[in-house]
């Protein structure tokens, strides 16, 4: 256990329940944050009605996904970091961009 600075101990969960808020709006641990903030703006535009705003939630999950592969893909080749920086990402996304096209 951790202790905060308040001087009591963080369980575990408390840790990582921490970790994982503060991750999420972290652009360098997220490559989906625009697509993550577009789903909030939605459900805030439509009063939370998750149907309302279901393209949002698709394009998020695809975005999640194709990250995930890129990562294992990474992990698999010894590429370190797994997630590659930013920069790195735009480039990834333009190649695949040209692609498909």
């Amino acid at each position: 256990m951790e202790k905060n600075p308040a001087g009591f101990r963080e369980s575990q969960y408390e840790v990582e329940k921490r970790t994982r808020t503060s991750n999420a709006t972290d652009v360098n641990k997220n490559p989906c944050i625009e697509e993550q903030n577009l789903v909030y703006g939605c459900l805030n535009d439509v009063g939370y009605k998750r149907e309302d705003c279901q393209m949002y939630f698709t394009n998020y999950k695809h975005c999640k996904k194709f990250w995930g592969k890129v990562v294992n893909d990474r992990r698999r080749k010894g590429l370190i970091p797994h997630l590659p920086p930013s920069e790195e990402r735009k480039k990834i996304k333009r190649e695949i961009g040209r692609a498909h096209v």
